[in-house]
């Protein structure tokens, strides 16, 4: 039998709101979930090995470092990263698409984008590859793109 590994999901945000949340949605995937609050602890801990998924709180985390999201992404290509806002503060949005983060959601998107992205990591094995989002997958400030 093969041996199934563990997704390995890397939390970076202040509320204590989405930390329960996205904990409480990774368990039954038998998904690990590590907390920070600020992308100077990303950068600490983010290295050998690279978690499967960084998700990051763009309006939690101190004033979004938008060339660090991208330093680390480059330290971690297989890294899938989901970033995620007010749809008020769409400016933040924007910027980590334009940033190429491979997901970016409203905070009312972030539960159906989590669970999604933890069932195709669970599905294929953590520490593959994971897939390139294409433009429909992506949202738009202004919420979901429609038909």
């Amino acid at each position: 039998m093969a041996q199934v590994s563990t997704v390995q999901v890397l939390l970076a945000t202040k509320n204590l709101f989405f930390t329960g949340r996205l904990k409480a949605l990774a368990e039954p995937f038998g998904a690990k979930l590590v907390h920070v609050s600020s992308l100077k602890q990303v950068t600490e801990r983010i290295g050998s090995p690279c978690p499967d998924l960084l998700v990051v709180d763009l309006s939690s985390v101190d004033n979004p470092d938008y060339g660090k999201l991208t330093e680390l992404v480059a330290r971690c290509p297989q890294t899938a990263v989901l970033a995620f806002g007010p749809h008020a503060q769409a400016h933040l949005l924007r910027r980590a698409r334009a940033h190429g983060i491979d997901r970016v959601v409203p905070n009312s998107k972030l539960t159906e984008a989590f669970l999604q992205m933890l069932r195709t990591m669970s599905a294929r094995g953590a520490g593959d590859t994971p897939p390139t989002s294409t433009p429909d997958q992506r949202t738009t400030s202004s919420g979901p793109k429609t038909p």
